[in-house]
């Protein structure tokens, strides 16, 4: 199962993204760790936002068209304002 993961790994909002994007790669291995989801493996496809808001879009385009069954992940809106 594919999952999109998406937060901002470098940039000013990595700080408070990059640890939260940890804490859903860890969950991912516990449930892979105990079979999956009905028997199914999650596959973490991971991207970086760079703390820009036209990059979280791009990246979230990117996992649509990749077919992703989820999308987790945080928008910045730092260069909007």
């Amino acid at each position: 199962i594919k999952v999109g993961i998406v937060y901002s790994l470098s940039g000013r909002n990595a700080w408070e993204e990059a640890p939260v994007q940890q804490i859903v790669l860890e969950t991912i291995d516990q449930i892979n760790q105990t079979g999956g989801i009905l028997g199914r493996i999650i596959e973490p496809i991971i991207l970086d936002n760079a703390s820009d808001a036209q990059k979280a879009q791009e990246n979230v385009e990117t996992l649509v068209k990749d077919s992703v069954s989820t999308i987790f992940g945080a928008v910045t809106y730092d260069n909007l304002f």
